[in-house]
């Protein structure tokens, strides 16, 4: 085999070499993507379930949490911070669904799936008058984003959700 050829198997061994590298990279990357959703996907439910778990264990603050969506301005001045204080707290955490699944590091069924309750959330009486004061609270793309979710999710008062909490 004389040099021409041995340097022209070494660029084509070169050039495969590259090719494996590019795909084992690449695989790599899909892999590193698929974690870092999960790990998103967990620190978002988490926060959730947090946020569920404080409201239903404290029989008061449950009763608080329901008040507030039926009646806030029926709550005392600590009352009402408190409720604002719940839902701006789920607001963000719903916030940063919405930004995960808007630029792909996050799951964005997780978002779809929350809508309907964020709809429903703020289209109570309490949740509306949350919503007319403290808007400013959440990021312009997130409140834009709930606009377009209580337009979209027209509440009747029939829902089930809105008629378990007695909302109606």
């Amino acid at each position: 085999m004389s040099i021409s050829e041995l340097g022209s198997l070494g660029e084509f061994v070169s050039a495969v070499a590259v090719l494996v590298t590019l795909i084992y990279l690449s695989l790599q990357i899909r892999q590193n993507t698929h974690a870092t959703r999960a790990v998103s996907h967990h620190a978002v439910t988490d926060a959730l379930n947090q946020l569920n778990l404080t409201i239903g264990r404290d029989p008061e603050l449950m009763q608080l949490w329901l008040s507030g969506m039926s009646n806030r301005s029926a709550l005392n001045k600590v009352q009402c911070e408190q409720f604002d204080t719940l839902l701006r707290a789920y607001l963000h955490i719903c916030d940063t669904m919405y930004y995960q699944a808007r630029v792909g590091a996050g799951d964005s069924e997780l978002w779809d799936a929350e809508k309907r309750y964020v709809a429903i959330t703020l289209t109570s009486p309490g949740g509306k008058e949350w919503l007319e004061i403290n808007s400013q609270s959440i990021s312009s793309g997130f409140r834009t984003e709930v606009f377009k979710t209580i337009e979209q999710h027209k509440i009747s008062s029939t829902d089930s959700m809105l008629t378990s909490y007695h909302l109606t």
